[in-house]
């Protein structure tokens, strides 16, 4: 009987210390876990911040190349203008020449900068036909 006794109090210590060490593990994984979330978290916030200023200064520089591309087409587009009109009836063909290449350099410096800034746009954009920025002028 006392050697029962002394098996079931055993026992009963081990129980009692197993749960406890368990309920101590519960207790440690959970921090840890909770730890490890905020951490991800504020890892994820970073990366979304990250992101956002990327992205806002990508959009920046497309406002800033749809307005260079603005100016530089309507510049073309007067000088274009300027060139038939002014050369229409010019019996001068050395003029003539020297302002249609004039107005062609022009027309290609447009289409270099549509084609170099193409990859900040959709690739509907990058993928459009530059034929627009043909010389007003038949050769």
């Amino acid at each position: 009987m006392l050697l029962g006794a002394a098996a079931y109090l055993i026992k009963t210590a081990l129980t009692q210390r197993l749960a406890q060490e368990a309920e101590t593990f519960k207790t440690r994984l959970k921090a840890d876990a909770d730890a490890e979330i905020e951490r991800l978290k504020h890892s994820h916030q970073i990366t979304a911040l990250e992101h956002q200023v990327r992205f806002s200064k990508l959009r920046e520089r497309r406002a800033e190349i749809i307005a260079e591309l603005y100016r530089r087409l309507v510049e073309v587009d007067e000088e274009g203008r300027l060139f038939v009109r002014d050369t229409g009836g010019s019996p001068n063909r050395i003029e003539q020449f020297q302002r249609y290449d004039e107005v062609t350099k022009k027309n290609v410096e447009s289409s270099l900068l549509l084609e170099s800034t193409a990859f900040t746009f959709r690739f509907e954009f990058a993928t459009c036909e530059t034929s627009t920025f043909t010389p007003y002028v038949s050769q």
